[in-house]
């Protein structure tokens, strides 16, 4: 007998999957670099960029 929630699963995961491909897509419009978050650091400038 095949189990009712195999495809159930396997659909969860696609969607899931494609949420975090989706994500990782626009991280970088999200986030600064992390170079220059640690340029911005060091020269003591505020982290928000303010100021």
């Amino acid at each position: 007998m095949a189990n009712p929630l195999r495809p159930v699963a396997l659909a969860t995961m696609l969607v899931a999957s494609a949420e975090l491909l989706a994500r990782v897509d626009r991280y970088g419009e999200r986030y600064r670099a992390a170079d220059t978050f640690g340029l911005s650091v060091i020269e003591g400038a505020p982290i928000d960029g303010a100021g």
